[in-house]
């Protein structure tokens, strides 16, 4: 027992030893948007068939366990079209936010964290409805505010950091005072991410 003790203390101490000090992420995120509370079995099946994963990237600046940045997703999607002189209508889907963090461990591999965000998603119609006649039938503007609160698990290696976290939005409305529809924001937001470390 003392031998397997002293084997796993080791371990973690080489572990501990080539983990580098990290300052500043930079990174690649794979998220989804779910009603309901994130289950294993919704998520494989999210990522297997990519229509509700959202693609970005994010930066974060650390200063001792707090650490601040911002995550910007997006992505182009194409619906059949109910005109009859047009096949497709494209939209672009954004989804951006100013995040705080606050790291529990920094001086492990494995890092737990908490994070807040707040910020806008939107979706803008750019299908070339000048080119058929139709630009009256271009869709409106959808544009929310929003906040999250959750968390998630990063593991630290040297230069490279990968992780998952979880985030429940709690508000998502139209900015005040303006005539926008409320961006179909889902409750819950699941990702994966991974970038390098400086």
């Amino acid at each position: 027992m003392k031998k397997l003790t002293f084997t796993v203390l080791l371990l973690l101490c080489l572990i501990t030893a080539i983990v580098s000090g990290d300052n500043f992420r930079l990174g690649l995120q794979g998220g989804m948007e779910l009603l309901t509370r994130p289950r294993y079995d919704t998520i494989l099946k999210s990522f297997d068939d990519q229509a509700n994963l959202n693609p970005g990237i994010y930066w974060e600046v650390i200063i001792d366990n707090l650490g601040f940045g911002m995550t910007y997703l997006g992505k182009f999607s194409r619906q059949e079209s109910i005109l009859p002189e047009i096949n497709y209508e494209w939209y672009l889907d954004w989804i951006g936010s100013a995040d705080l963090r606050y790291h529990f461990l920094r001086d492990f591999p494995l890092g737990p964290f908490a994070e807040a965000g707040f910020d806008c998603s939107g979706r803008v119609d750019i299908t070339n409805y000048g080119e058929y006649g139709r630009e009256d039938d271009r869709d409106p503007l959808y544009l929310s505010l929003f906040g999250q609160l959750g968390g998630g698990l990063a593991l630290r290696l040297y230069h490279a950091h990968v992780g998952a976290k979880a985030l429940y939005r709690f508000y998502n409305q139209p900015p005040p005072a303006t005539q926008f529809d409320a961006y179909p924001l889902k409750n819950f937001h699941f990702a994966f991410f991974g970038g390098l470390s400086f």
